[in-house]
């Protein structure tokens, strides 16, 4: 079976590292696939991250600018040129071309829509965090629903909470929208009730 390889924005990383935080969690999910990432998303992740030396050695870090492969896209509106996560949709679309990529976690909606518009074969393996943690359980069956949904429900308790800003990303809207159909979807799917 070929390899399973993730190419994830800054967000996700960010999200369970320091939103909840879940950062020994994060290190085992990164046993899981192969998490691959850049420096411009190295340069963005929370200093406590880069010096974690059990996540480090699970991530494969790329020293080549898969950014370029994004650049020419850009026109002349290039104001987020230097966001992180077009350097995940540059590995994401090299690590399809190899037939490896298993998941391409984009949390900004401006980056997603990017990708719609100029890489429609990356659409299928475009998923945010929220999405990646249900099929990370759900079909490929890598997280445990208990891990999953204890993820979850952490995130909705500091979305009602208010605890931060915006937990995860997550706002009111995705709230109601995406983390509570997911968490019903993961208990269904378990035998949980809901």
């Amino acid at each position: 079976m070929p390899e399973r390889c993730v190419s994830s924005d800054t967000s996700f990383y960010i999200c369970l590292s320091q939103d909840l935080p879940r950062e020994p969690w994060l290190v085992a999910v990164a046993s899981l696939y192969s998490f691959c990432l850049g420096n411009r998303i190295l340069s963005e992740l929370p200093i406590k991250l880069r010096k974690n030396e059990s996540l480090m050695s699970k991530i494969k870090i790329i020293h080549y600018d898969y950014y370029e492969l994004v650049k020419p896209f850009f026109g002349r509106e290039a104001q987020h040129q230097q966001d992180g996560e077009y350097e995940a949709i540059g590995i994401g679309y090299h690590l399809e071309e190899l037939g490896v990529l298993a998941y391409l976690i984009l949390d900004d909606a401006r980056a997603r829509k990017f990708v719609l518009r100029f890489f429609p074969s990356l659409q299928k393996k475009m998923v945010g965090t929220l999405g990646f943690l249900r099929d990370s359980c759900c079909v490929d069956h890598k997280i445990s629903p208990m891990d999953a949904l204890s993820i979850l429900e952490e995130i909705r308790q500091n979305v009602k909470d208010r605890d931060r800003a915006r937990p995860c990303g997550m706002d009111t809207r995705n709230y109601k929208e995406i983390l509570v159909p997911i968490i019903n979807e993961i208990n269904r799917k378990a035998g949980f009730s809901a």
